[in-house]
Parts: structure tokens; C-alpha cells; sequence
């Protein structure tokens, strides 16, 4: 048929593709919290299903409160709780390893925004396979472009170390390299692809690879609802595939 032409099929297609965004621009969101240059008073709860090696399994159920002072610094608390299941042996529930982080904005103009921060993980695990059993430090660094009204690009670094705690566990000492593609849709809703890089100093500078893809959507002005799926693409196999369910409160 002369109407299902190549040209008319391309025009076609970028006309259906593209009209969505056209809307979008033109539609009024309201904050998701995504962005990690944009800093809010928040509580978020977040449960993480972690597939082990051998055959174990774990649950990481972490209770977060930022708080923000006029947008340009943040304080961050994790309380994270962890059950803990490795068939025959049994299972086990504790209290994993608080973490607190001090974060501050650099810039912010209307193409970018950058911020840093630095984190500190305290030795608190009540049990081996609920913490590392070293206390851990270390900067992250983001930055944020905003390529479109509907894609933000955020380059993300993080830095740890372990020092000081228990002698006989396995020193700690990982760099995690992040590209998020952050994509707004209309009714609030969200999508982000985002490959890791995880490189093991401590187990001859080895690279992991992982696939993270995570959706989402602002039920309310407030409320968000989230999950992200995670799942090793290559290298070293510190989890095979784990899946994250979220839920944050934003005030604003």
C-alpha cells in the first residue's frame, strides 16, 4: 500500500513516540524524590530481597529519614533490619549496620546541580550476617544533568572503606560507579535505567556489573511508591539478583 510507505511509517512512529513528552512538558509534577541533587525532609521504608551465593537469602528492611536545611545540606539516617536465611543452617534476624550521611549541595542551575556527601557505617550488626562487622567510611559524589523536562542523567560516585571493628572479618574496601537514566512520565510516574559498576579493591580491584531498572509513581502529592529490580550482568558474584519495593513520604 502507497500509505505504509517508509517515510510515512517513520513519521508515524516519532509522532507516537514523541507525543507523550509533549504533554508531559506541559504538565505541572510534583516532586518524587529521585533526583539525589534535590534534597527533602523525607521518611522512606524499603525492603530489599537479596538472592546469596549458596543457596542463601536475605532481607534487608531499612527505615530512612533525611532532613534537609533550606535545600543546600542534608543529614541521613538508615536503620536497617535484616533476616537472614541459609538452608540447612537455619536463619537468623538482627540489626544490620546504621548508616549516617552528611550531604551538601555544590550548584544548582537550571542544565545542572551537584552534590556531595559522606557516609558513615557504624559497626551495630547484632549478628555476622546481619553487618561486615567493620565500621565503614567514605565520599559520594552526583551530578545531575537535566538533558530534557522529561530526562535527567545523574552520574553517581561512592567511595567505602572499612576500618577499626572485629580483626577477623574481611576487610572492606569497594568503589560503586552509577550512570542513572532518569525518565518522567505523565501522571507522576517514573522509570530509571541505571548500570553499576562495583569495583572490590579488596579481592584484586574486580569488577562487578549490575543492570538496576526501577518504576515508580507519586500516588499523592506526597507519597511515593517504588520498586527496582536489580540483576548481575558480569563479574564476581557478590549477589546474583536482588529486588528493591519502596515507600517515601516527602515533605515539601
Amino acid at each position: 500500500m502507497k500509505f505504509l510507505n517508509p517515510k510515512r511509517v517513520l513519521i508515524l512512529l516519532l509522532f507516537l513516540f514523541l507525543t507523550p513528552f509533549t504533554v508531559l512538558a506541559e504538565e505541572e509534577k510534583c516532586p518524587n524524590g529521585v533526583d539525589p541533587t534535590i534534597f527533602f525532609i523525607r521518611g522512606e521504608l524499603v525492603n530489599e530481597y537479596v538472592d546469596l551465593p549458596a543457596g542463601a537469602d536475605a532481607d534487608y528492611i531499612t527505615l530512612r529519614a533525611d532532613y534537609q536545611i533550606k535545600q543546600v545540606v542534608e543529614f541521613r539516617l538508615d536503620v536497617p533490619m535484616t533476616y537472614y536465611s541459609s538452608p540447612p543452617a537455619g536463619s537468623s534476624f538482627g540489626l544490620g549496620d546504621i548508616r549516617t550521611r552528611v550531604g551538601g549541595l555544590l550548584f544548582s542551575e537550571p542544565i545542572a546541580a551537584m552534590a556531595i556527601g559522606l557516609d558513615l557505617f557504624y559497626n551495630t550488626a547484632t549478628n555476622d550476617n546481619a553487618g561486615f562487622g567493620k565500621y565503614r567510611i567514605g565520599p559520594a559524589a552526583v551530578v545531575s544533568f537535566y538533558a530534557t523536562p522529561w530526562l535527567t542523567i545523574s552520574p553517581y560516585f561512592e567511595y567505602r572503606v572499612s576500618f577499626a571493628g572485629d580483626s577477623n572479618r574481611a576487610e572492606y574496601n569497594r568503589m560503586s560507579l552509577q550512570q542513572p537514566f532518569q525518565f518522567s512520565f505523565p501522571n507522576n510516574w517514573w522509570l530509571v535505567l541505571e548500570p553499576r559498576t562495583v569495583i572490590d579493591f579488596a579481592n584484586d580491584s574486580k569488577a562487578t556489573f549490575y543492570m538496576e531498572v526501577e518504576g515508580g509513581k507519586m500516588v499523592t502529592p506526597h507519597v511515593g511508591l517504588y520498586v527496582r529490580p536489580i540483576t548481575r550482568i558480569a563479574g564476581p558474584k557478590i549477589t546474583d539478583f536482588s529486588v528493591e519495593a519502596g515507600f517515601r513520604y516527602l515533605w515539601y
